[in-house]
């Protein structure tokens, strides 16, 4: 997806909350100017921050094999670019890496304190393997002052930890980027095969929302009172 419509759909998520939002700016989309403008779009957007990360583009996900990164100095340029293109001093940048599975933890560590120094607000190693990985980098990453973020990917590479078993390792920060959609797209199977299995749809009567309730959460009936104001 490019950077544009990611922007759009920045725009929509932040429009349908008050809350902060934290939105994944992949690699920047490009060069340095191409992050400048993906942090100047985001914030536009609505949202309250972003990570962006140290792979080459096309990029992967952080969980699959097969990933390759950016020599760190051009990383720290990007960051420091993503820093001076803030419209807004609260704007929270993340600088992410994917060198764990690339060149290793040691390199992984390096980097963010690379990145740490040219002012990113937090720091993000994606995947780590095991609990003692985790404690290592928190433990490495420390005296930076900066936040760390843990990317909560259950079925991914990551163990599955509380958010306090977290906070006691030393993270600030913990994302959970795909919980919901893989939760949508159990149910959704799970619906369409009962469906597809009986001719039938009362037998998912007790598992989808019905829809009044599915009106009333995106507030239908105000929308209707609004319009009848001006028409009838």
């Amino acid at each position: 997806m490019t950077q544009t419509e990611m922007a759009e759909h920045v725009r929509r998520i932040c429009s349908a909350t008050t809350l902060p939002v934290i939105a994944d700016a992949d690699t920047g989309y490009g060069g340095i100017l191409n992050v400048q403008r993906t942090v100047e779009l985001w914030q536009r957007a609505g949202a309250s921050g972003l990570h962006i990360e140290d792979q080459v583009s096309p990029k992967r996900c952080g969980h699959i094999a097969g990933k390759a990164v950016i020599p760190s100095s051009e990383m720290v340029q990007k960051v420091r670019a993503a820093v001076d293109a803030r419209l807004d001093s609260d704007f929270f940048i993340i600088a992410r890496t994917d060198a764990l599975a690339v060149t290793g933890l040691q390199d992984a560590i390096s980097r963010c304190k690379s990145y740490a120094a040219a002012g990113a607000d937090a720091l993000f190693v994606d995947a780590p393997e095991s609990e003692d990985q985790l404690r290592t980098i928190a433990q490495e990453l420390q005296g930076t002052g900066k936040s760390l973020l843990f990317n909560s990917a259950r079925t991914g590479k990551s163990p599955s930890l509380s958010e306090q078993q977290l906070r006691d390792l030393g993270y600030d920060i913990v994302i959970y980027p795909i919980e919901a959609m893989l939760a949508a797209h159990a149910a959704a199977k799970r619906v369409m095969h009962s469906i597809l299995k009986s001719g039938r749809t009362d037998t998912i009567a007790g598992q989808v929302t019905t829809f009044q309730e599915f009106n009333d959460f995106i507030e239908l009936s105000a929308y209707i009172s609004r319009e009848s104001q001006y028409a009838t």
